[in-house]
């Protein structure tokens, strides 16, 4: 990204560069677009740690199938919160990823805090509503899109890449 003025902007050749991998990558099959929240505030080492492991878990899930691949970006939000949006030519169960997240986190020592009634939940909380089939409605850092066309998949990389580096470049 280059800056101009006080924004980032891509060159054409960088475009250029993400829209031909965005293009091999949709070509290769990639299948959904997934966003990697979280339910508390984070530093970015632990933030890494987590998404390597949620990587790790879904690459041991699929050691049979040898062209699993994915594309992350990290970006951050206004409020400082980092999160990361993935590509993944896989198709990903939602209930089942949404699960194996909150548990990431929670292995991490993440906690999630309502403040709309003041209450921080513990994993108890979290284990009940799974065993109630309700753990999706009551939290849902992950979120799935279905790739649909290849300018679609160009369009969001390129969005994310700017936006978190316009978003940095505000906050140093």
């Amino acid at each position: 990204a280059h800056k101009k003025g006080d924004k980032y902007t891509l060159s054409r050749a960088s475009g250029r560069k993400i829209r031909n991998k965005c293009a091999a990558f949709f070509h290769a099959g990639a299948r959904a677009f997934v966003t990697l929240t979280f339910i508390q505030d984070v530093s970015d080492k632990k933030a890494f740690t987590c998404l390597k492991n949620m990587l790790h878990q879904w690459r041991k899930d699929r050691i049979d199938k040898p062209d699993f691949n994915y594309l992350w970006v990290a970006e951050r939000q206004k409020n400082g919160r980092i999160h990361f949006h993935v590509m993944v030519n896989d198709y990903m169960d939602i209930p089942k990823e949404n699960t194996r997240w909150i548990r990431i986190q929670y292995n991490a020592g993440l906690k999630f805090h309502c403040e709309k009634n003041k209450f921080t939940y513990e994993r108890p909380h979290i284990e009940a509503w799974e065993k109630a089939g309700r753990l999706q409605e009551k939290l849902n850092p992950f979120d799935v899109e279905k790739i649909n066309n290849q300018s679609h998949l160009s369009y969001y990389l390129t969005k994310y890449i700017t936006k978190t580096a316009n978003n940095e470049d505000k906050s140093s």
